[in-house]
């Protein structure tokens, strides 16, 4: 009789999975894998050592192969005994940071780090390689090829709804296995940043100088193999659980339609069909009970599922040749930009109690803004600001969401267009104008695309990055901004089969409402597409993002393009839809987005500051007598709200105070004066911005940061504060 305890952990593979066997006083884990790969990293980080780097971390010991797979050591989880070991750990955090940028590691979340006294322990090596899909140095101009990438820095995973935060370095639990503790206390990574930016920086140093030592040390992973993670773990095992409920003849289809939906929206054209073959092979692996576990070879660029190769060709570069691009890019500007985005990183976690201000220095307030968002700024890569943003695969990240409009850098640019548009100073200009190139590489790089929700949307997509290029012309009037909003337009295919929801803020009908701001020859094909579509959408909302205010905004916008009238019977009902739904003594249309009967919004998105804003913007794009009368009503109902109401409790443009001030200036209202409380929060760092969940991040985008009470403040006496959006 097996007198062993096994406790089964971790993810099941293959029908296997890491074992925990306690055999008396002994006890190690059982792993159903090669260990080629710890064993190199043990044989890599004592060659490090001995190579005079003093910072080493570790990993775990591999003290036993057999047929199946290893067995390894159980890494005890080990307080510090001195303050002199936690400033060692961190340290060596930081090193650990730098070999994960190095390597392209991927997954070393809380459960793949052990603190142990002195050093982090990797207990599990199996991404500590990634391929790419790009050249390594395309990946390394934006926040994906960043020090963010392997998850030891804060990021934070949705679990059934809740933010969680899962990074290898700080976790949800203040005494889980991979925080660090002395005299029984969590020791936090916010308060060892110079400990960890030391460590990094040194690793990095130590690396430029010792170049041609690494590429020699990395010929001791030749053979290995490293795992690719194409999804989250908990989209897997979400899948698996639903799979087990449908009856076994629906499963195989019900989960290829699931895992094919995300490639079918894919910008790339051909990536649908590109995919099939993985995503056959993710269907085989959940239809067995598993989760899939695909794998490329340390030399190879293919994906391969178990000993069959899925795709020889689906990566640009193997893992060696990416780590190894990654070595030859290493440079000091490099460094200053990782080491900026490792700060602003722990930041993210820092309590408000700790965080530190941008210093006032003397300057005039709009000097102090734009310090402040230059603050934010990491002038090498073309994903410039840091946000705390959620992915479509229902992931928080902290990084950028690109050049969205929303929360990205095109948004951001647009306060300081703003801020140039107030001052005329020539250095924020020139700041605008080279915080732009990166996205004018992209734009040049574009080729044609058919139009869709996913793609036309003002929050993240192309519509968006119209409106802002359009915008910064208005702002600046620097033609490169308007010669690069026509190529855009150009570029836009009308597509009838679409699909469209009608939401100006997440669909096709953002991009309507950029059409009367084109030449008739970009503005009518697309006109002539949507028209109908949005003609036949029905929204069940008011207000100006996702309901009635907005799409009847975009029809007219639409129509106008034509010299058309045949919407304004849609137009309309809309108006007529909501205004079921304004309550005289509220003096403001209700939020449909709830039940609750008394839920009204104050913002942009929803409520009468954005249905003022478009009833503004509707009246300059019809003639309608009709229309005409029920906006005049709407204005003036939206004029008593913005003079009476109370102040909302956020400061940001989406839904808080900002967006009160832009629909005062958008209806020629005189400056609120609730302006001047905004601005002393603004220049003193404590403005009340809208996060998914509360952290301590300064968050710099448009609608929901710092860039939208600046852009606010910058126009709050000028009718271009509307023109971005509404």
């Amino acid at each position: 009789m097996d007198s062993r305890n096994i406790t089964p952990r971790g993810d099941r593979h293959g029908g296997r999975q890491v074992e925990l066997v306690v055999d008396g006083k002994t006890a190690y884990y059982r792993k159903p894998r090669s260990a080629r790969t710890e064993k190199a990293l043990e044989a890599f980080l004592f060659s490090l050592k001995q190579e005079g780097f003093l910072y080493v971390p570790a990993c775990e010991r591999v003290l036993a192969e057999t047929a199946a797979g290893y067995h390894a050591a159980v890494v005890p989880h080990t307080p510090a005994e001195t303050e002199a070991d936690a400033a060692a750990y961190f340290r060596r955090c930081g090193a650990l940071i730098f070999l994960a940028y190095l390597f392209g590691s991927t997954d070393l979340h809380e459960e793949n780090i052990i603190a142990c006294k002195d050093t982090p322990v990797i207990v599990d090596a199996e991404t500590l390689f990634s391929a790419a899909t790009v050249p390594e140095q395309e990946a390394q101009k934006n926040l994906a090829g960043s020090v963010l990438r392997a998850h030891l820095l804060p990021n934070w995973h949705v679990v059934d709804g809740q933010a969680r935060l899962c990074a290898g370095l700080i976790a949800d639990d203040p005494k889980g296995e991979n925080m660090l503790l002395l005299d029984g206390q969590p020791c936090y990574i916010y308060d060892y940043e110079n400990e960890v930016r030391a460590g990094f920086c040194e690793a990095y140093a130590f690396a430029l100088a010792h170049r041609a030592w690494f590429a020699s040390a990395l010929d001791g992973f030749a053979g290995c193999e490293c795992r690719v993670l194409l999804r989250p773990t908990e989209v897997y095992g979400r899948l698996l659980r639903f799979a087990q409920t449908l009856p076994e003849n629906q499963r195989r289809s019900a989960l290829n339609l699931l895992l094919s939906a995300g490639h079918e929206k894919d910008m790339r054209s051909d990536r649908a069909a590109f995919m099939e073959d993985v995503t056959a092979a993710e269907v085989q692996a959940l239809l067995r009970g598993d989760l899939p576990r695909l794998t490329v070879p340390f030399e190879d660029r293919g994906l391969w599922n178990g000993d069959v190769c899925v795709r020889p060709d689906f990566f640009a570069r193997s893992p060696a040749e990416a780590v190894a691009d990654r070595l030859a890019a290493l440079c000091p500007a490099d460094l200053e930009a990782q080491a900026r985005i490792l700060s602003q990183s722990i930041a993210a976690v820092r309590p408000l109690a700790k965080k530190t201000p941008v210093p006032l220095c003397g300057e005039t307030a709009e000097r102090t803004a734009f310090r402040l968002l230059e603050s934010g700024a990491v002038s090498v890569l073309s994903t410039r600001w840091m946000q705390l943003d959620c992915g479509a695969d229902g992931n928080f990240y902290l990084q950028s969401a690109g050049y969205g409009l929303y929360n990205g850098s095109l948004g951001i640019l647009c306060a300081y267009a703003a801020l140039y548009h107030r001052t005329g100073d020539a250095d924020i200009l020139r700041a605008l104008l080279a915080h732009y190139e990166p996205f004018a590489e992209m734009l040049a790089r574009m080729r044609p695309m058919n139009v869709s929700d996913q793609r036309a949307s003002l929050q993240s997509g192309l519509g968006g990055m119209l409106a802002a290029l359009l915008h910064l012309y208005e702002l600046t009037e620097e033609p490169r901004f308007r010669a690069d909003a026509y190529s855009l337009a150009a570029l836009l295919r009308p597509s009838p089969d679409a699909g469209c929801t009608g939401d100006l803020l997440g669909g096709v009908a953002g991009l309507a409402l950029q059409l009367p701001k084109l030449p008739a020859a970009l503005a009518q094909p697309l006109a002539n597409a949507l028209l109908p579509l949005l003609r036949a959408c029905r929204p069940q909302l008011t207000g100006a993002a996702h309901g009635a205010a907005g799409l009847a905004l975009a029809l007219a916008a639409a129509q106008f393009s034509l010299g058309s009238n045949a919407a304004d019977d849609d137009i309309l009902r809309l108006l007529a839809f909501e205004e079921e739904h304004y309550d005289a003594a509220q003096q403001n249309w209700r939020d449909l987005r709830t039940d609750d009967p008394a839920a009204f919004m104050r913002g942009w998105c929803s409520g009468a500051p954005g249905i003022a804003m478009s009833r503004r913007r509707l009246t300059e794009l019809t003639e309608n007598p009709d229309i005409l009368a029920c906006c005049r009503r709407d204005l003036a109902r939206a004029e008593e709200f913005l003079t009476r109401s109370p102040l909302p409790k956020r400061d940001c443009l989406c839904c808080g105070l900002s967006a009160r001030l832009t629909a005062r200036a958008r209806l020629g209202l005189p400056a609120d004066p609730a302006a001047e409380g905004l601005r002393e929060r603004l220049l003193t760092d404590r403005l009340n911005l809208l996060h998914p969940f509360e952290t301590a991040d300064r968050n710099y985008g448009l609608m929901q940061g710092a860039a939208g009470v600046i852009y606010a403040l910058a126009t709050q006496e000028t009718e271009l504060s509307g023109g971005m959006l509404l």
